[in-house]
């Protein structure tokens, strides 16, 4: 698989949110569904316009209390404090996260976004970790999709960002 190592210094997003189970792979059913949600009632519209980088992040943050849950936030990244996000976030309607520094081990999918996203981070822990001196680092995982593409096209290019450290 082609990768490639990148550093990165903390950001903070904003974004919306939901819990979600890995149990009988149902968070490869509730993610894509939840991208739906938010595609179709205009809040992905409305987080594109605060994406200064032209950047939505998937953000996967697993939970420390149990190997299954996970939450998933479809989110913008922050620069600067803006009164309309701060408003929403004091409503509970926007979730603000911290993605800390890291070193990353990025890899690119290409094709329609579901099918293309999922096959990458089957391969990534099936067959690149196995193969690597890497292991997955503390901190959440990024997807990372451009604004300016067509997420059914067969030529749709995504990241996805696992932070790593050496075994």
């Amino acid at each position: 698989m082609e990768y490639r190592i990148e550093e990165h210094p903390e950001f903070t997003t904003v974004g919306h949110e939901i819990c979600t189970t890995t149990c009988n792979g149902e968070n490869l059913k509730t993610i894509p569904a939840f991208w739906r949600d938010v595609s179709t009632d205009g809040r992905l519209e409305d987080l594109e316009t605060s994406a200064f980088d032209g950047k939505v992040y998937g953000i996967c943050i697993a939970d420390a209390s149990s190997a299954d849950e996970m939450s998933y936030a479809i989110a913008v990244r922050e620069e600067g404090r803006n009164a309309r996000i701060e408003s929403e976030v004091a409503a509970g309607r926007l979730v603000r996260r911290s993605v800390p520094s890291a070193t990353w081990a990025i890899f690119e999918a290409v094709g329609p976004v579901v099918e293309s996203i999922q096959e990458t981070w089957r391969r990534v822990f099936a067959e690149w970790f196995p193969s690597t001196n890497y292991e997955h680092a503390d901190g959440p995982a990024l997807e990372v999709y451009f604004t300016d593409q067509d997420p059914a096209s067969p030529d749709h290019r995504c990241e996805v960002w696992i932070p790593i450290k050496t075994r």
